[in-house]
């Protein structure tokens, strides 16, 4: 499905999976900011008076993230010292609601916060409005990068007209590859699991996706009590503690 694109895609589409590097957890990434002064040196960014400039035309690169929530703007301020220490002038700007859906119906930011969701069954004309060409410069859509490939509409409509469940995955998987391959966002890690805090008082089957409702809390399920002994009698032993 991908060779009569091969020249229009990245060759690594062909040759490797594309695996998302794994940061330390001190806050210090270092090779990560070393790569990353690789890249932008190799594409005609260089350091000048502790600045990141063109070096043929002499630009600073500017760099706008804009958010409208608190959790949004915690998560990004260490992105965006990283990108300072790379001698970038970044800057997060927190917006309210209604000014943040204006810069998105206008596609007026050079980046933001996004979900982008994944469906058991794809929606054609949500996946046409997110990632085709078609929908870049109209405002209101959900092509949030701008997205204008003519790969990416081809495997769209793949995706959109299989007849079988196999010519879908195929055309799903070749999407993905490209989508990915051409980094059109800057993916966010999150847990895999959703993390839910209760009283252990229940019981409930072998957790799966059956029995969990959207939230990740169990579908079924029951008081159980020798475990409801067990948390009162602790609660108990807390409350007659000193200081409790």
């Amino acid at each position: 499905m991908l060779e009569p694109f091969r020249s229009q895609v990245p060759p690594r589409v062909f040759t490797h999976p594309l695996e998302l590097p794994i940061s330390p957890t001190t806050g210090r990434n270092r090779d990560g900011l070393r790569q990353a002064d690789r890249l932008l040196k190799d594409a005609g960014w260089i350091i000048r008076d502790h600045v990141r400039v063109h070096k043929e035309t002499g630009e600073p690169l500017t760099f706008e993230m804009v958010v409208s929530y608190a959790e949004h703007e915690r998560m990004l301020l260490p992105y965006v010292d990283n990108l300072k220490q790379l001698g970038i002038n970044a800057r997060l700007r927190k917006l309210e609601s209604n000014l943040m859906v204006n810069r998105l119906r206008n596609y007026d930011y050079d980046a933001t916060v996004r979900k982008i969701y994944t469906y058991t069954l794809p929606y054609p004309s949500r996946m046409r409005s997110q990632f085709t060409s078609a929908y870049a410069d109209v405002p209101n859509m959900t092509n949030y990068a701008g997205i204008r490939n003519p790969v990416v509409d081809a495997l769209v409509e793949a995706v959109a007209s299989a007849r079988v469940d196999e010519e879908m995955f195929v055309a799903g998987r070749a999407l993905d590859r490209v989508l990915r391959w051409n980094f059109y966002v800057i993916p966010d890690g999150h847990p895999v699991d959703r993390h839910i805090v209760y009283w252990d008082r229940f019981g409930h089957p072998t957790l799966g996706a059956e029995h969990l409702t959207w939230t990740g809390f169990p579908h079924l399920w029951w008081l159980d009590a020798e475990k409801e002994a067990r948390v009162d009698a602790g609660m108990a032993d807390m409350r007659g503690k000193p200081g409790n």
